[in-house]
Order: structure tokens, then sequence, then C-alpha cells
């Protein structure tokens, strides 16, 4: 577990993050996006306290995220609304970005 709390963190912080993950050589995405509009119809779920993201290989074997809330207990909702079929990072993305360009 993490020492610090789910939050935000400064864009100094994000960019190293995401440096490290890159010189790892984790994943050969570098983001997901998706429509603001379904992270809201995810979020505003009646019982929905957080979102969890897993890790996956979708079916054209490129890895992806899968979104789901988590009630206030931490447990998944998954009767309720799961997002997958985001647009991956290349080819959509933003060349002006710090977080893109990392190295």
């Amino acid at each position: 577990m993490p020492t610090q709390p789910p939050g935000p963190i400064s864009l100094q912080d994000a960019t190293r993050f995401v440096e490290r993950a890159r010189q790892a050589d984790l994943l050969s995405i570098l983001a997901w996006s998706y429509p603001s509009d379904l992270i809201r119809e995810l979020c505003d779920q009646a019982g929905a306290g957080r979102v969890r993201l897993y890790l996956g290989v979708n079916d054209e074997d490129l890895p992806t995220i899968i979104l789901l809330a988590t009630d206030d207990a931490g447990k998944d909702m998954t009767s309720g609304i799961i997002l997958d079929y985001a647009w991956p990072c290349p080819p959509e993305c933003d060349s002006d970005s710090p977080l893109t360009r990392a190295p």
C-alpha cells in the first residue's frame, strides 16, 4: 500500500512517476483517456465512493484500463457501469504535455 493517501499530486511528481514507469518498460501504452461524461456517469452511480482501475489486455492483445466504481467499503460495484475501450496514447496523445514527452 502507498504511504500517501489518494489525492492530488504535483505535475512534477506525476512526471517523475511516469518517467519511472517508462524506464521500467512496463507497457507499450503511455496513457489512456475516457470521455469525461462516462467518468461522471461512473462516479454518479448510487453508492459509488471510489473508482478502481484494473490493468487488462483487450481482444486486440493491447494493454487497457478497466474502470469501475466501488462502494465506501471498497467493494467492486460489478453490477454497475464498467468502462473499457479507452483511447490509448499512442496514437491519441497530447504532444504538448510534459507527461507525454517524459523520456
